[in-house]
């Protein structure tokens, strides 16, 4: 092996190094608020030649990545098995692959009915959640809840099957599988905090190797020993916009929820963005953070982040998912 070789892997293994810690920090430091805290230090030199030295090993690994105006690196698509991951982040861009643009209420009424999945009760809660949101927020996009209520199912598990999930779960949107599922008689409260979801996470193939998937949370690279992994976080956040969401169309205060203190966070984030909860459900955390970060709130990434350790506490989340 040359010199110039064992330098390269030296530098390499630098860089993976420091952008562990990097990821790291954004979790590590304490729980805080947004109009108190500012980002200690500026980005050096060194920083972001991390930055770009990473960008260029994720692409060997077929691994396509953005930056948030801050610095920190999300992924857009990458490559498992044989299958092309796309992960899109606003409702502009995921309407770009449907047939049914801009889906309407009465198309939405007309999906349900036809879903031979879904019970007659289930369909009548679905169509009275429906009746709320057509009468507190008649502007709201409709186009992932419309795909999602295509393929729909809602099934009673055991409280075992949700353990893989946190321990303090009742009911779960699982987006992959197009399934609300829940143990026991699921609460008319829960029940449409769960169909909230449906409004801003879905999963379409598009073609054999071609999936889709639609988030307003981040999805973020890591690398630990040459292994690279892709987390995604801001749980918190997402769960603080559905809360949100969901009081709104029950004219109800958002400290009735579970996700309160999240809901509190970013009700603060959009006084500072002058944004509705709209605006974040249509194009995403990643425009949040950003618009933040352009009005001096430069850590929002870091704040957003601490707000998962509490929410894993909150959850009883396992330390590793199936």
């Amino acid at each position: 092996m040359t010199n110039k070789i064992k330098e390269q892997k030296k530098y390499l293994t630098y860089v993976r190094k420091i952008l562990s810690i990097i990821l790291v920090l954004g979790l590590a430091t304490g729980s805080v608020k947004a109009k108190e805290t500012k980002y200690q230090g500026e980005s050096n030199q060194t920083y972001i030649n991390v930055l770009n030295e990473t960008e260029e090993y994720l692409k060997k690994h077929r691994i396509e990545t953005e930056r948030l105006k801050c610095g920190t690196l999300y992924v857009k698509s990458y490559i498992k098995g044989k299958i092309k991951n796309i992960i899109i982040y606003s409702n502009d861009e995921f309407r770009e692959y449907l047939k049914d643009k801009v889906p309407t209420f009465e198309d939405v009424y007309k999906v349900i009915e036809k879903n031979e999945k879904i019970t007659e009760e289930f369909k009548n809660k679905i169509k009275n959640y429906i009746n709320k949101i057509k009468e507190q927020t008649p502007n709201v996009d409709l186009s992932v809840f419309y795909y999602n209520l295509e393929k729909l199912e809602i099934d009673k598990v055991t409280k075992e099957e949700l353990k893989m999930v946190g321990e303090n779960i009742v009911a779960r949107f699982d987006a992959k599988n197009h399934k609300i599922i829940y143990i026991n008689e699921i609460k008319e409260k829960t029940f449409e905090h769960e169909l909230s979801h449906l409004f801003t996470e879905c999963y379409i193939y598009i073609d054999e190797n071609t999936l889709i998937h639609k988030t307003i949370s981040i999805a973020i690279p890591q690398i630990e020993e040459n292994k690279i992994t892709i987390k995604f976080c801001l749980s918190a956040a997402l769960e603080g916009i559905t809360d949100l969401f969901t009081a709104k169309n029950n004219k109800e205060n958002y400290k009735i929820g579970a996700y309160q203190n999240f809901a509190k966070q970013i009700i603060e984030f959009l006084e500072i963005t002058e944004d509705s909860i709209l605006d974040i459900q249509e194009n995403g955390i990643i425009y949040l953070l950003d618009k933040l970060y352009e009005r001096g709130i430069e850590n929002s990434f870091e704040i957003t982040n601490n707000m998962d350790l509490e929410f894993t506490k909150l959850i009883k989340k396992p330390q590793k998912l199936v």
